[in-house]
């Protein structure tokens, strides 16, 4: 099981913009998905063979609002049930992973999405191990 941590606000997948009959994916996508893949070689993901099936998990976390601060709140995560979506944070992180596997080798999917803690930074974390 290799474990990857990209700090930072998650950013879900943005949808491309057709220029002149050409997709082009949004900026703020590219960035995120070049920093997944920084945060990937930092971890040393290794590079996996086509025929193999993984299983990821992925758990976003951003920052805990200011109305879900107030003493009567818990102190520890809260599920975000609000934008973006859990398929769009997944789409970003496995196009961001597509230099050690193809997406079509994930055989299973896990994606979380909550509120940090109170003391807790923004960030995903990517857990992706052999599927059993």
């Amino acid at each position: 099981m290799w474990t990857i941590k990209i700090p930072g606000e998650p950013t879900p997948k943005g949808r491309p913009r057709v220029y002149r009959g050409r997709a082009v994916t949004p900026q703020k996508t590219r960035m995120y998905e070049a920093r997944v893949a920084a945060a990937a070689r930092v971890a040393d993901l290794p590079r996996f063979d086509r025929e193999e099936a993984l299983e990821v998990s992925i758990t976003g976390v951003w920052p805990r609002p200011r109305r879900l601060c107030r003493v009567r709140d818990p102190d520890d995560r809260i599920p975000k049930t609000t934008r973006p979506d859990g398929d769009n944070l997944a789409k970003a992180v496995l196009d961001g992973l597509g230099a050690h596997f193809d997406d079509a080798q994930v055989v299973r999917l896990t994606v979380a999405k909550f509120y940090a803690d109170r003391i807790e930074e923004p960030g995903v974390n990517v857990d992706v191990g052999f599927a059993e």
